[in-house]
């Protein structure tokens, strides 16, 4: 017996950026010059990475604890200097305890989605980045939980 795979919500999912590139390699195999500006490689805008960078990783490469595991919310002493200096804007004041880092932006989005109830939306730019699309369009058969405002002030 087969089991459906992809949830109701994946029939909603759509990329828009990837559209956009399938037209323009299109356009380029017409023999025309394509500025690539969406894909956010910065290579591919000739944004070279400075030596002194290149020369850190190398350095890093060389140390043993480099290859090992780091704490899962991140190295607590970027945390604290992250937190330091967003203090300095007066605004919010936050902790290192209110950072965390991820593997990347794909899998930030995965484990919000991963926490967040299905009935929840979270609001985000179109186009979006793929991995917010796919998210978003697994919770998309899911309808949203309304809340209504009583005669007191409470929301029930």
């Amino acid at each position: 017996m087969r089991q459906h795979l992809l949830s109701e919500g994946a029939n909603e999912l759509s990329y828009e950026i990837r559209e956009i590139v399938k037209k323009a390699e299109q356009i380029k195999n017409l023999g025309k010059e394509i500025q690539w500006e969406n894909i956010g490689d910065p290579i591919q805008k000739n944004h070279l990475i400075p030596d002194w960078m290149k020369q850190i990783i190398a350095d890093l490469s060389m140390q043993n604890d480099t290859y090992s595991y780091c704490p899962s919310k991140g190295i607590l002493e970027t945390r604290q200097f992250l937190a330091e200096l967003t203090n300095l804007r007066k605004g919010t004041q936050i902790t290192p305890d209110d950072i965390c880092f991820f593997n990347g932006l794909g899998d930030a989005i995965a484990k919000v989605y991963q926490y967040i109830t299905p009935t929840s939306r979270i609001i985000g730019p179109s186009p979006a980045y793929s991995t917010h699309s796919s998210a978003e369009a697994a919770h998309a058969s899911h309808e949203p939980l309304t809340y209504t405002l009583d005669p007191n002030n409470k929301w029930s």
